[in-house]
């Protein structure tokens, strides 16, 4: 192949971040016939850990041991499996063997979407494979045309082409990624098609900018946010400052919560304020519980997916403190609503409103033997800071500095320490009630302790390290 620029390998650019990309795995379920196949040539069930000449070699004697099998599935079930960076080598044995340009884009086709489904899906190792069978965009579209039976393996395919622009200006990305979006059979995967395109562009805020459309910068955001997780507020912050602003803001809620899932999590509240300064007043009750279920809609509490603190319950019951916080004090600033906090009724009213719809939102999905739905919601009662105090904190600073008068804050304080049995129940009353207490009363500071202070929506601290992040202590 003649590449357009040096190809960067796929698993080289860190794309297991914020679990996206599935990490293969040697755990299997009941193997398929290709993948039984492929085990008995390779003479291992070590597919993960396999050589990937071997694994390569092993693609095309299980073919020819079993010419009923597809090699492009078998081909598939290796690049699902192996750790190892296998595309290349696959790719050059399948191109040895089927010699037909069209059976071969088929075959090509046939092993993105097998290693894009079923068991154990993962695509991670399908762009650099497709890289090395293509040598324009159209080569990319032809064999993507003919994997459309799932959206992540149009997008993996398309995004190999993309590695071949590495380095560049992005304009190549740009266009490859439009034209897809204009083809009737590839435009499903609009989501997809950014996020493999994007991974490696220079500025993914702008990337997603050119991209996005009214009709499709949903999906344009939560696809390259979730090419690059740790850009993810930039990206928004762009595209709703940009010309399509007003869009963003119609679709808040579902913007927040889509772009908030795929992002690093460390990135949720800074949404929360992005968010906060544009949303309606009509969509702040809605976008507030979006941006919590960005952390709580995570596949599983408990654990690190990613070897890192930021993904472990500990860490999530933290960030939803900084967005309670951050999303209260912002909102405040917003012209639209912020009328609303110089009566001390509607504010107190939009304030509980916010804080009940938000503590609600943590429940979490049951896993048996794993989590139960109020796992989350218990977590941010371990440590006041975690959400109640931060809010009250966080309205207390707002006092301080003038953002609101005191007659606002006491109507507040009364409604929500009169309110805490409907917003988290009777089984949490007692906890509510002190956190909102400590917050209210408090300095912000748990002595002896720093990572358990309260954060101040005000006073915004920069993110740098899970578990402390913004925390006024």
């Amino acid at each position: 192949m003649n590449y357009a620029l040096p190809r960067t390998s796929f698993l080289a650019i860190g794309v297991a971040a914020a679990g996206l990309f599935a990490t293969p795995t040697a755990s299997f379920a009941a193997d398929t016939k290709e993948l039984a196949a492929l085990k008995t040539a390779l003479g291992s069930s070590d597919v993960a850990g396999a050589d990937p000449q071997a694994l390569a070699d092993a693609v095309v004697a299980a073919s020819v041991a079993n010419p009923k099998l597809n090699i492009g599935n078998i081909a598939g079930e290796a690049l699902k499996y192996n750790v190892d960076d296998p595309g290349d080598e696959i790719a050059a044995e399948l191109q040895a063997a089927v010699t037909d340009p069209n059976a071969l884009s088929k075959a090509a086709a046939n092993a993105a979407v097998r290693a894009s489904t079923k068991t154990a899906a993962n695509a991670v190792n399908v762009p650099d494979f497709i890289a090395s069978l293509v040598n324009s965009d159209e080569d990319a579209y032809v064999i993507a045309r003919q994997a459309t039976k799932s959206t992540t393996a149009i997008g993996a395919v398309v995004g190999g082409r993309a590695l071949d622009y590495v380095g560049g200006t992005d304009a190549a990305e740009v266009t490859l990624a439009q034209v897809a979006f204009g083809d009737k059979k590839l435009k499903k995967a609009v989501q997809q098609i950014s996020q493999y395109t994007s991974i490696n562009v220079n500025d993914s805020a702008a990337f997603a900018s050119s991209l996005a459309t009214d009709s499709n910068v949903q999906k344009v955001a939560t696809g390259v946010a979730a090419g690059n997780p740790t850009d993810a507020n930039d990206i928004v912050d762009t595209l709703i400052n940009g010309s399509l602003g007003a869009t963003v803001v119609k679709q808040s809620a579902k913007i927040a919560k889509s772009v908030g899932l795929v992002a690093d999590v460390e990135q949720v509240s800074l949404m929360a304020e992005t968010f906060g300064l544009k949303v309606t007043s009509k969509a702040a009750n809605s976008t507030a519980k979006a941006l919590v279920q960005a952390i709580s809609g995570r596949a599983q509490l408990f654990g690190s997916s990613d070897g890192t603190t930021d993904n472990t319950v500990g860490n999530k019951a933290e960030e939803v403190g900084e967005i309670v916080a951050t999303f209260i004090a912002t909102i405040q600033q917003n012209s639209a609503i912020q009328p609303t906090f110089t009566d001390a009724k509607k504010a107190a009213s939009l304030v509980f409103k916010i804080a009940k719809t938000m503590y609600k939102a943590a429940k979490v999905k049951k896993i048996k033997g794993i989590q139960n739905p109020n796992d989350l919601q218990r977590a941010l009662l371990v440590k006041d800071g975690n959400f109640f105090a931060s809010l009250a904190y966080t309205l207390d600073q707002m006092e301080a500095a003038g953002r609101i008068t005191s007659d606002v804050l006491a109507a507040i304080s009364d409604k929500l320490l009169k309110s805490v049995k409907s917003i988290g129940g009777k089984e949490f009353e007692a906890q509510i009630t002190a956190a909102l207490n400590a917050g209210f009363n408090g300095s912000g500071v748990v002595p002896g302790d720093p990572n358990s202070g309260f954060e101040d929506g005000v006073n915004i601290g920069p993110v740098v390290d899970p578990e402390t992040d913004t925390r006024n202590s």
